[in-house]
């Protein structure tokens, strides 16, 4: 019996989500060099509210705003699930709203990348409605 040959995609896939899990875990102050390496300069991002920013400056406003607005006291990123067309990683995030908006809450989220080329050209962000309800 011949053992099939693995998609190559996957493996570069999973050297992308393996990049970031670490990336994560390194407790980064700047996601520039991971974006640099990793992400195509159009991709898109959508938010669990629907809300979608399109291009690399879109993104680095959104994650500007996320870092001016939110304390985060825990981030920690599992998986990866990997498959040819990309992956998802959980994140186990601990967080609260700097103005006392909302209160501190655990949560867990899910994002979808879909890589095309070796780039991600699109990360979708999922979470429990449970977990926003008060947010």
């Amino acid at each position: 019996m011949e053992q099939q040959t693995k998609d190559p995609r996957i493996q570069v896939n999973t050297a992308i989500a393996n990049d970031i899990i670490a990336h994560v875990a390194s407790d980064p102050t700047d996601d520039a060099a991971i974006w640099d390496k990793h992400w195509s300069p159009g991709c898109v991002s959508v938010e669990g509210d629907g809300s979608v920013h399109e291009g690399r400056a879109a993104m680095e406003k959104k994650y500007e705003w996320w870092y001016d607005t939110v304390t985060m006291h825990s981030c920690v990123a599992s998986g990866p699930w990997v498959g040819p067309e990309g992956f998802a990683i959980k994140y186990t995030i601990d967080c609260e709203a700097k103005d006392g908006s909302w209160p501190r809450m655990k949560m867990d989220e899910i994002a979808h990348y879909t890589v095309s080329e070796g780039k991600v050209v699109r990360e979708q962000f999922m979470s429990n409605p449970a977990d926003c309800a008060d947010a």
